[in-house]
């Protein structure tokens, strides 16, 4: 049976009377399939439904609008794909035909996801007689909304040396929990010359002071950090320093 499995199978009817006239009848062709089918091992990639200045990581999105996702098609004909959402104040399953041979795409909208809601997604692909593949799953998080306050008092500076500065915010944002990453500016008023959106995972940096600056008698350094979430959201505090 393995070497026909996959295959089409036709099969023919003939007919011959007593005057030896004959007829022949052929059936339009019976898939044969033993085994289920299986998806390409990999991951449904969620799309953001609306875009934000920084790209929202792996799992996170920040609109409550709906869920958008694609993962990898199977190349075979008559292939349905069950996908599935479960999480807070949603259950829903849809059975959908992939017309794209090269990824196969859902959208589910209305507004109908929870801010700090966990939804979980799945795609299963199911033949033509009902057997049904491994099952792709992913988690979903959903911030739509920055829960983080700044204190822009706690924001902590050291001259280390002549030309170095070193700034700490480590009690400055209220939670840390989904931060992904800061980008630092710092400058003197009305630029940004002596650093630019540098990005940093530690709560800590320590900035070069150009010389044109530190020859000066005072100088007042303004100092920008963002927080930014995995969801592409962010938190701004700031703070200006006598250097």
């Amino acid at each position: 049976m393995s070497r026909i499995d996959g295959k089409k199978v036709y099969s023919s009817v003939e007919c011959e009377n007593g005057a030896s006239l004959k007829t022949l009848a052929t059936t339009n062709g019976v898939q044969i399939t033993t085994t289920a089918p299986v998806l390409p091992y990999g991951t449904i990639d969620v799309i953001e439904m609306s875009a934000t200045e920084y790209p929202a990581q792996d799992g996170y999105q920040s609109s409550s609008l709906g869920i958008r996702c694609e993962w990898t098609p199977i190349d075979t004909i008559g292939i349905l794909y069950e996908f599935a959402v479960s999480g807070p104040d949603i259950s829903f399953k849809d059975v959908i035909e992939s017309l794209d041979p090269l990824v196969s795409k859902v959208c589910v909208t209305g507004d109908m996801l929870l801010t700090n809601g966990i939804y979980n997604l799945s795609v299963s692909a199911i033949n033509t007689l009902g057997m049904k593949s491994n099952t792709l799953l992913e988690q979903l998080r959903i911030h739509t909304a920055m829960d983080k306050s700044c204190k822009e008092d706690k924001f902590e500076t050291v001259t280390s040396t002549k030309n170095t500065l070193s700034v700490d915010w480590s009690d400055v944002f209220s939670d840390t929990v989904d931060i992904h990453f800061y980008e630092v500016s710092a400058g003197t008023l009305g630029g940004v010359d002596i650093v630019q959106w540098q990005y940093t995972t530690e709560n800590h940096l320590v900035l070069g002071i150009p010389d044109k600056i530190v020859d000066q008698e005072t100088v007042l350094i303004h100092i920008v950090v963002k927080a930014v979430e995995r969801s592409g959201l962010y938190t701004t505090c700031k703070t200006t320093l006598h250097f």
